[in-house]
């Protein structure tokens, strides 16, 4: 199409921004996501260093992936679920005001069409209300995706800023957990594959090693202190769920189940390596 004058001066990197850092640009693209078009520039990256580690995270990190909160380090520290704030309810609400306003105004033509050409069988059938409400329900159905999208790149900012020389995580069964018809919802919502893929990404970027333990690691019922199983609160059912804190019956450690879990899993010595480094 040649060459298009852009809104954002400055804003799309050049040749001579990135050569200062080691990087070079391969190609670009423009992609069309929900009446938005966007520019993508692809770019080669210079071999990752070995990062200095601080102090606190020197023998790693361990992550807990939840429902109530995103994602719980071994320091304590945690990242929101971003689904269970006002703001995202409010733009979820909108999206379904636009799919019922769709879904009206599409049995208002077939209703329009069948009474005027008894006849005939409606195919695609479309109105300037029709196509109101399908440019709307994809507005907000992309801004929901945008929302998970950068809720999960700030907070995998963060903890890769931390420096840390590995990082642990435990393989979900996802599919499996979607089974639940309880659960299914805010899982979707979370979109707990999206954090594992950008997270394997950074660390392959910054020289990270990403370390992943089995699924059957039983991460949550260990003391990450004795190395006790607690047998007296877990009973492998879906009310393990609602117990939130950790109590060791053979120590006394009283400590935030994720908490304890993300330490057990920073502990864990059998483990699959998905992020080599040098």
């Amino acid at each position: 199409i040649g060459w298009l004058r852009l809104s954002e001066f400055g804003y799309l990197p050049t040749d001579d921004r990135l050569q200062k850092n080691g990087y070079h640009i391969t190609g670009c693209w423009v992609s069309r996501w929900a009446n938005d078009y966007w520019v993508v520039v692809a770019t080669d990256e210079p071999a990752p260093t070995q990062p200095v580690s601080y102090a606190d995270t020197k023998l790693g990190l361990g992550i807990d992936l939840g429902i109530k909160d995103m994602a719980i380090l071994n320091t304590g520290k945690k990242f929101i679920n971003i689904s269970k704030t006002s703001y995202y309810y409010h733009v979820e609400k909108m999206k379904k005001r636009w799919q019922a306003r769709l879904a009206r105004r599409k049995i208002a033509a077939e209703k329009s069409f069948a009474k005027n050409h008894p006849h005939q069988k409606a195919g695609y059938l479309t109105s300037r209300g029709i196509e109101e409400a399908r440019f709307y329900l994809a507005r907000w159905s992309a801004k929901l995706a945008k929302i998970n999208k950068e809720t999960m790149r700030q907070a995998i900012a963060q903890i890769v800023q931390l420096k840390p020389p590995h990082i642990t995580v435990e393989k979900l069964n996802i599919k499996g957990m979607k089974a639940n018809p309880k659960l299914a919802p805010s899982i979707q919502k979370l979109g707990l594959s999206y954090f594992k893929t950008w997270l394997t990404w950074q660390c392959q970027k910054h020289g990270i090693e990403l370390r992943e333990v089995s699924t059957w690691y039983p991460s949550t019922k260990l003391c990450s202190t004795c190395g006790t199983y607690n047998r007296a609160q877990f009973h492998g059912t879906m009310a393990d769920l609602a117990v939130r804190q950790f109590n060791c019956p053979h120590c006394g450690l009283s400590i935030d189940r994720d908490v304890n879990a993300a330490i057990n899993l920073q502990q864990a010595t059998d483990y699959t390596v998905l992020t080599a480094t040098e």
